[in-house]
């Protein structure tokens, strides 16, 4: 058989798959690609070519397949956009309903699978939020199974030098960013009447700057060498064709008069340019230098001489263009052909739909971006300023208004805590039809478009006036050493231990336990986020925990722990970590816990009242005069725990002597198990919002 491959479409303006290009093999024992649009008449063309086969065969169940011979793979680019059924209805229990249609796409993807007995569909996206909510069990006699991506997901790693949303936005205020971002404070509605779709008022200010910041960078750029590298800067402010064509009107005025200026030798252009570099570009550039080096490697600030003029060179060629990029102008962004004449292209695109997917713009230094979404999909997808930016990166801006760089934040956000969840499902060896999935929402928002979204349900997670402990432990041995590694490094970088710990509280030492007190905040998150809690757990989770923790310190809560390392067990070997020998652990008999193959339950961590181990003298004794009038825990942990203190504990657990953690056959450190004491939260936060997935809802992952 020739295994050699061929192609069947080409790059070609009409190089796609049609009916005229059906008829053009139908012989199948020589491998075929498709590089095809995702449109319903190119795959129903490839369904119906493939279909008529003569390869295929009658199954014993009466369908029509190509046998395992004959194998497909689909790569499906963007596979949340298209591809995700639309149609589905749901019944009065919020059940997907039988009478139920498809949307054609997602039709035309399934019905060529489904002539396959062997085939793989593999999908691709930056932002897979809608991916995780399709109906997981729908199945349908002649289209098979949905598209839901039940063997795998895997985030690709972020590679050295991307800039991606985390260092635009960070998760929160508290983050630390590029210095690359600049505000628009122009209202949209004052410059684009809501009602008339028409441009109401001169250029903004703002823009009128960012059209400098990009005459500059693209001269600093060919200064540091980047001469043939093209430049592009992007404007969107809104999708309609109309509004984008007067846009390009008043930019290429405002451009043109600049333009005349420089070349006319007017000083004050130029020393509005050179106050520009001085105040912004430079203070920028070592910024970046000390906070971003990673990033800065060859760079060094130019002098403001060459720069100025390189400016004039640029200007007085006329070497930056104004294009408008959309369905109905002439403009195109033709990089490569420039490339192949060693020429540059320095263009401001001005446009909407056309740039907010798939398109690249090349050498992309200047965003202004006004045109807001409530979508977290469609956000992250018009912003093309994220990639590699090498020997340019701290020239970059980006112009946003203060809610688009919130709601920026909030995806950001979501995207890094759902990578999270996906990092940690791989790490157990877990599918997507066993792993429950969940998205943080965010008032006024919308993870993705409402009929993408028919599935999942709304949980707040919080753990205000809680006890939080490890009851179930995965019998693990990999398991065991990570968790025992992470403590060890959480307690090293703790410092000097509490000697005094029972003193300052004015109270008898009852344990021989050892104690760090006043830990930041920040340091127990971090742990949180590095420790890894048992598959089996819904609530207590260690990365729910940690950004739970998070989100209080940003509201003043939880800042201050104590921090206790239980000493208990067999002493006979000690137990040695972080540089504190304790007792081997706790142990439990047969009968206080439950084991399978996979999992040990252990009822409880907690001894009595000792989630008071951190309580000064008058607290303790109010706690036991609350308790003898009967009151309980949480109502004690209410009225007498202050929201800025929190209590971990750490449990060493002994598997010689609690015989379901034990593993035969392997070697292993000593597993750890927690108790996190949470005072409550007086309201503030009221924690954070997550849509489950189908999966995690049959799961019972309610918060």
């Amino acid at each position: 058989m020739d295994k050699s491959i061929e192609p069947l479409t080409s790059r070609d303006e009409k190089g796609d798959f049609t009916k005229n290009r059906a008829s053009v093999s139908k012989l199948y024992e020589q491998p075929k690609i498709f590089i095809v649009k995702k449109k319903n008449t190119v795959l129903q063309c490839i369904y119906d070519n493939l279909s008529k086969n003569h390869a295929i065969v009658t199954n014993p169940d009466g369908k029509k397949k190509f046998p395992c011979e004959y194998s497909l793979l689909i790569i499906d680019d963007e596979a949340d956009q298209a591809s995700v059924n639309t149609k589905y209805k749901t019944d009065r229990n919020g059940e997907i309903s039988d009478e139920s249609d498809v949307s054609r796409i997602n039709e035309l993807i399934r019905k060529i699978l489904s002539l396959f007995s062997c085939r793989s569909y593999v999908g691709y996206t930056a932002t897979p939020y809608a991916n995780v909510f399709i109906p997981p069990q729908i199945s349908d006699d002649e289209l098979e199974d949905d598209l839901f991506p039940k063997d795998f997901i895997v985030c690709l790693p972020k590679p050295a030098g991307y800039v991606g949303a985390m260092e635009f936005f960070g998760e929160d205020e508290n983050s630390e960013t590029m210095p690359l971002r600049r505000r628009i404070t122009t209202e949209l509605d004052n410059f684009i009447d809501s009602k008339t779709k028409q441009i109401i008022s001169p250029l903004p200010d703002e823009l009128k700057k960012a059209i400098l910041c990009f005459i500059i960078i693209t001269a600093a750029r060919n200064v540091r060498g980047q001469v043939l590298e093209p430049n592009s800067m992007l404007i969107h402010v809104n999708r309609l064709n109309d509004v984008q064509n007067s846009l390009k009107s008043m930019v290429d005025d405002y451009f043109s008069e600049v333009q005349s200026y420089i070349n006319g030798g007017d000083t004050e252009i130029i020393d509005t340019l050179h106050d520009l570099w001085d105040k912004d570009f430079v203070p920028t550039t070592k910024k970046m230098q000390q906070d971003f080096s990673a990033y800065m490697e060859g760079v060094d600030c130019s002098d403001w001489s060459d720069v100025e003029t390189e400016i004039k060179r640029l200007i007085g060629n006329h070497q930056i263009r104004v294009f408008e990029i959309n369905g109905k102008s002439d403009d195109v962004l033709c990089y490569k052909e420039f490339k192949d004449e060693d020429r540059q292209l320095n263009v401001i695109a001005i446009g909407g739909d056309k740039l907010s997917r798939g398109l690249t713009l090349e050498g992309l230094t200047v965003s202004f971006f006004m045109r807001s979404s409530q979508m977290y999909d469609t956000l992250m997808q018009m912003g093309r300023w994220f990639g590699f930016r090498p020997k340019y990166t701290d020239l970059c801006r980006l112009f946003v208004s203060d809610e688009l760089f919130r709601w920026f934040m909030v995806v950001s956000f979501a995207t890094e805590n759902l990578r999270n969840q996906i990092h940690y499902m791989n790490e157990y060896n877990r599918t997507p039809m066993d792993f429950g999935l969940r998205i943080a929402s965010y008032p006024d928002m919308l993870i993705s478009a409402r009929n993408k979204l028919i599935t999942g349900q709304e949980c707040t997670l919080t753990f205000s006036n809680t006890v939080s402990q490890t009851r179930s432990m995965d019998r693990n041995a990999d398991t065991y050493n990570l968790n025992f590694e992470a403590v060890e490094r959480f307690i090293s970088n703790l410092g000097d231990i509490s000697s005094d710990h029972w003193d300052k509280l004015d109270r008898k030492s009852g344990t021989d336990h050892i104690f760090w007190d006043d830990v930041d905040g920040s340091l127990v998150a971090d742990f949180l986020s590095e420790y890894r809690t048992s598959s089996n757990a819904s609530k207590v989770k260690s990365l729910f925990l940690a950004d739970y923790i998070r989100d209080q310190i940003l509201l003043g809560g939880l800042t201050k722990w104590t921090v206790c390392l239980k000493n208990t067990g067999r002493k006979n070997p000690p137990l040695t970590i972080g540089g504190c020998s304790i007792g081997q652990g706790l142990k439990r008999s047969e009968g206080q816990y439950e084991a399978d193959a996979s999992i040990c339950s252990i009822k409880s961590l907690k001894s009595k009242d000792e989630e008071y181990l951190d309580f000064s003298k008058e607290q303790f004794e109010e706690m036991k005069q609350m308790k003898a009038k009967g009151d309980s825990d949480d109502k004690i942990r209410k009225q007498l725990r202050t929201r800025d203190r929190g209590l971990l504990i750490l449990c060493p657990l002994d598997t010689e002597e609690i015989a379901g953690l034990k593993i035969d056959g392997q070697t292993y450190k000593t597993p750890f198990g927690f108790i996190a004491v949470f005072p409550d939260n007086e309201g503030k936060g009221n924690g954070r919002t997550y849509r489950l997935n189908p999966i995690a809802i049959e799961n019972g992952d309610e918060f």
